[in-house]
This record gives structure tokens, C-alpha cells and sequence, in this order.
């Protein structure tokens, strides 16, 4: 008996996946999941904001859809680029999307500084805070905040070398803290703590 053995095809090497490559799996999903805690976070304590405070209740929805839209965003583009084969590697340099998403962090951020430097001034000399005063400016600059995550880890995995890594990760640092302060002046608001 004779057997025909197949036909072996050279299969081709592709190059290693860059380093940013290879985390921006981990690090979307861990952006992602972040976002959309904060968003519960905000939301449970913003159920208990008092009845006749109408705009701080504005405010903090529009505080949780954004949170929760970056989140969704974020995680949904994860669930795609998994399913996806690798593509080959582009040459290292850094993109103008991790410009653009380091400069919408910094509006986010520059806009939420003086409110949130306020509030935590008048926590520390024992007076009642304000939470219009530390989340006002984020809910005015929501757009550029999402968009800073977003682009932010977007622009990671471009493999745009560490320029590029080094632009992403502060986007998304600065977005960050953003999101601690404000959820943090929700946490406070909600448990009474200040009006």
C-alpha cells in the first residue's frame, strides 16, 4: 500500500508582536472594567444624593454615562481585536492619536483641578464641600474625558514604540485620576458628607 504524504508549505514567519502590542489586550480590559466599576460606584451612591438637589442628580448621571460609554467602548473594541488575527508589525513612532488622547486627558484634567483642589480644601478645613464645585467642570468636559480613554488606549496598541506607550499610558493616568476625584466627591455627597 502506498501513501501519498501531503504536500509540506513553507508558512511564513511573522515577525514578534511588539510589547504594546502584546498588553493592549490586558490593558483595555483592565481600562474597561475600571471605567465601568466607577460607573456602579457613581451611580449607587448618586441613588442616595437628597431629592431636592436636581442638578447634582444631572450631574452625576452624566458623570456615569461617561463613564459608562468609555468602559463599553473600551471593552467592546477588546472583545473585536481578540477574535482578530495578529496583523504584521508597523515600523515604531509615535501616532497622532496618542497626541490627540493625551490632549483631550489634559482638558479633562485641567478642567476638573481647580473644583477638585476647592472641594478637598474645604473637606481639610472641616466646611462643607460642595459637589457641584468638584464635578461641575468634569460633566461640562465629558466628552474630551471618554475620548481621552478611548484614544488613549487605542493609541497603545498602534505599536508606536515608547513615545507612543509613554503618550497612551499618561491619556489614560490623567483620565484616571479624573475619575477617582469624581467618583470619590460622589461617594462623599452620597454619604452626606457634603452638599
Amino acid at each position: 500500500m502506498v501513501t501519498m504524504s501531503q504536500p509540506q508549505f513553507p508558512t511564513p514567519d511573522l515577525p514578534p508582536a511588539p510589547r504594546t502590542t502584546e498588553m493592549w489586550l490586558p490593558l483595555a480590559r483592565a481600562v474597561g472594567v475600571a471605567l465601568l466599576v466607577a460607573a456602579v460606584v457613581n451611580l449607587v451612591f448618586g441613588f442616595r444624593f437628597p431629592y431636592n438637589a436636581p442638578v447634582e442628580s444631572i450631574y452625576m448621571y452624566g458623570i456615569t454615562i461617561d463613564l459608562l460609554v468609555a468602559g463599553g467602548v473600551i471593552l467592546g473594541r477588546s472583545v473585536l481585536h481578540s477574535r482578530r488575527p495578529r496583523a504584521a508589525a508597523r515600523p515604531p513612532r509615535a501616532g497622532a492619536l496618542s497626541v490627540i488622547a493625551l490632549v483631550l486627558s489634559a482638558i479633562a484634567f485641567l478642567a476638573f483641578l481647580p473644583g477638585e483642589i476647592s472641594f478637598l480644601a474645604d473637606i481639610a478645613s472641616g466646611e462643607r464641600a460642595r459637589y457641584m464645585t468638584a464635578t461641575g467642570a468634569v460633566f461640562l468636559a465629558g466628552a474630551p474625558w471618554a475620548l481621552g480613554f478611548i484614544f488613549g488606549v487605542g493609541a497603545y496598541r498602534r505599536d508606536g514604540g515608547r513615545a507612543n506607550a509613554v503618550l497612551s499610558i499618561l491619556a489614560i493616568v490623567l483620565g484616571l485620576v479624573v475619575t477617582i476625584g469624581v467618583v470619590a466627591s460622589s461617594v462623599v455627597y452620597g454619604l452626606g458628607l457634603s452638599d
